[in-house]
């Protein structure tokens, strides 16, 4: 299985500010390279909670902010 880290920069949806972020990406879908992937993380300025839709090649495709979570996602420390 092929694996690949992917930085990505992309405004707040919610309050404009500058994210980045460096996202592991592995999986059968990444020999095409065209398939989109989605993940949720915080941003650091205002911690609201935005989905991120991207291609392995670093293009975002949407930012959409999360309404009703009370509190942010943190990594899994395993």
């Amino acid at each position: 299985m092929q694996d690949m880290l992917v930085v990505l920069d992309f405004p707040c949806g919610s309050c404009g500010q500058d994210v980045n972020v460096t996202v592991k990406c592995s999986g059968n879908g990444l020999v095409l390279r065209s398939t989109a992937a989605a993940f949720s993380v915080a941003c650091p300025m205002c911690t609201v909670v935005n989905e991120v839709v991207f291609e392995p090649t670093g293009r975002v495709h949407q930012v959409t902010p999360l309404r009703g979570f009370g509190s942010c996602w943190e990594p899994s420390v395993n």
